[in-house]
């Protein structure tokens, strides 16, 4: 496994490998902690927002959708900062603006290889999550803790995360050796969400001569992955606007489709003052 590294003070392009920084530990623990990435704590709650129909699907199924970073909306998903190549060319380092063009071509190919899901951190819901992520009033919030999810992780494949990093990606420059450092930062206008993902860890990394030809990803455009979702769920909230009718059939279905007991809340945000 093969990935390009630019010192942007020498101008040397060193090729070497792509590593993925997490603890390798125990067979039984499915989440890999990154050695370098940011993380919450373990009682930090955790929020995802889903249509009812994708929370009925994650009862049935026990598995969450992991989507491919270049299938997502963001262009600059996975893409090098513009700093990193200002800096090169104020200094006048030809072999480090090469590079810089270098390296969004393997990104190109690196993109198609990790999946990611995200979540909301946040002591509290969000208006705005709500807003932007329900496609209707009949939506779904999971509350869950950083410890609950990452202990509710039981697929075989490996799974780290890390806390995205927001940034102004005209100055930002990037000076580490690690190509997946892109995936966790996106532009300042989306600091909003206060994102944390999760990664699904590709079990291998083509060659370099080989990156740039990659068309699909090991799952296609995206791959379930395993949870317990005993564990994951700590509890469910419904939309601000949704009706009551709507709640008691958020109840009924995880009562019938799971077995389990979960708390089921109406939205505190549809309360009157």
């Amino acid at each position: 496994m093969e990935r390009i590294r630019v010192d942007l003070v020498s101008g040397i392009i060193l090729k070497i490998k792509v590593s993925f920084i997490f603890w390798r530990v125990g067979d039984r623990e499915m989440y890999k902690p990154h050695t370098k990435w940011k993380v919450p704590q373990d009682n930090e709650k955790l929020w995802r927002y889903m249509d009812f129909t994708k929370f009925v699907d994650l009862l049935i199924s026990n598995s969450m959708f992991f989507c491919r970073i270049d299938k997502f909306e963001d262009a600059f998903e996975g893409h090098p900062t513009k700093g990193t190549l200002k800096f090169a060319e104020t200094v006048g380092n030809p072999y480090a603006s090469v590079g810089y063009y270098d390296s969004v071509e393997y990104l190109q190919g690196l993109r198609k290889l990790y999946y990611i899901n995200c979540w909301h951190q946040n002591d509290y819901e969000s208006a705005a999550m709500w807003k932007l992520y329900l496609q209707s009033n009949e939506g779904i919030a999971i509350q869950t803790n950083f410890k609950r999810l990452k202990d509710s992780i039981i697929d075989k494949r490996g799974v780290t995360g890390g806390l995205v990093e927001y940034v102004d990606f005209e100055t930002h420059e990037y000076w580490g050796d690690n190509l997946t450092e892109y995936f966790i930062l996106k532009r300042l206008s989306f600091s909003h969400e206060n994102e944390f993902r999760l990664f699904l860890i590709p079990e291998s990394i083509p060659k370099e001569e080989h990156m740039k030809g990659i068309e699909n990803g090991p799952f296609g455009s995206g791959s379930n992955v395993d949870f317990d979702i005993s564990q994951l769920i700590e509890s469910v909230y419904v939309s601000p606007k949704s009706p009551g009718w709507f709640l008691e059939l958020v109840k009924k279905t995880i009562t019938q489709v799971s077995g389990l007991e979960i708390p089921v809340y109406q939205s505190d945000l549809s309360r009157i003052p």
